[in-house]
């Protein structure tokens, strides 16, 4: 039993190394000017394919970076909901709506990939829809309040 969990914390590690790499160089070059190789390189991985056995395509890495930071952006607007009043106006609602994202950044400190990770995801014309759903600056339909 021991040895799966080694394995498993082991697999989160590198996963997690993997996703800061390819956030990194993402950010730098561009999604589709860097290569799954150059990612696990960056990553520190001797098995070149280490990207496909953890993520599978290209377009999945992007989408779990996307996720990692959506779930820490979408808890910031659920507490953001949730101490909206009843008498809530409009400016309560887009505070609510645009707030979560510039304070995830704030959070993650100096230096962070993210904010020009997701400007080169929106503006690369190459990349359809492919990766771009959900936005990472979207609420979720979960956040809605009835």
């Amino acid at each position: 039993m021991a040895g799966r969990t080694l394995r498993a914390e082991q697999a989160n590690a590198t996963r997690e190394l993997i996703l800061t790499a390819a956030e990194r160089l993402f950010a730098e070059r561009g999604v589709y000017a860097v290569s799954n190789r150059q990612v696990s390189e960056a990553a520190g991985q001797g098995n070149n394919a280490a990207v496909g056995y953890h993520f599978g395509t290209k377009a999945d890495l992007v989408r779990a970076i996307i996720r990692t930071h959506g779930e820490r952006i979408e808890e910031i607007r659920a507490r953001l909901v949730a101490g909206v009043g009843d008498q809530a106006d409009l400016r309560d609602w887009v505070d609510c709506l645009v707030r979560p994202f510039p304070e995830h950044l704030a959070a993650l400190g100096s230096p962070t990939w993210y904010a020009r990770f997701c400007a080169q995801v929106v503006a690369d014309p190459a990349a359809g829809s492919s990766w771009r759903s959900p936005s990472p600056l979207r609420p979720s339909s979960g956040s809605s309040r009835a």
